[in-house]
C-alpha cells in the first residue's frame, strides 16, 4: 500500500487527494488535506486561493504524468515542475492576487534510479527560468 502524508508544524494527516495513477504519485508538495493551515496574511480569501492554486498545479501534473510514457526519467520530472500552462512554476506575477507567494522559490529531484549515480538535481529559483544541477552521492 502506498500512503502519502502532510506534514505541518502540528501534525501529520494523510493526504486522500493525492494518489497512484498507473505506478505514479502525484505531490504537489502543497497543502491538500492539513486542518492545522494558518493564514500568515489575515486573510481566508488567501487560503482558499491557495488551494485552488494547489489543485489546479495537482491536475496539471496528473494529466502531464498520465500523458508520460510507462518509465518516466528524471528528465521527464524535471519538465513537469518546470510546467508553465498550469502553471507549476510560478515566476512572481500572481503575487499579490490571492496568492501568499505568488512564485516558486525552488526546487528538487532525488534520482536514485536512472542509471547514474543516485543524485539531486536543485534549481535554485522558478525551475522554468533556472536549471537544475545535479549533485550525486557518493
Amino acid at each position: 500500500e502506498v500512503v502519502t502524508y502532510e506534514v505541518s508544524a502540528n501534525k501529520v494527516v494523510t493526504c486522500p487527494y493525492v494518489h497512484l495513477t498507473d505506478g505514479k504519485i502525484e505531490h504537489t508538495n502543497h497543502p491538500l488535506a492539513s486542518s492545522d493551515l494558518r493564514d500568515l496574511s489575515g486573510s481566508d480569501a488567501a487560503l482558499r486561493n491557495i488551494s485552488v492554486s494547489t489543485q489546479l498545479r495537482l491536475a496539471t501534473a496528473q494529466a502531464m504524468l498520465k500523458q508520460s510514457s510507462d518509465l518516466i526519467d528524471i528528465n521527464d520530472v524535471n519538465s513537469i515542475l518546470s510546467d508553465r500552462t498550469g502553471p507549476i512554476s510560478l515566476d512572481g506575477a500572481l503575487a499579490g492576487k490571492g496568492r501568499m507567494i505568488g512564485y516558486t522559490a525552488g526546487s528538487m529531484v532525488l534520482d536514485l534510479k536512472s542509471g547514474k549515480a543516485p543524485g539531486i538535481e536543485i534549481s535554485t529559483g522558478p525551475p522554468h527560468a533556472v536549471d537544475y544541477q545535479r549533485y550525486t552521492f557518493q
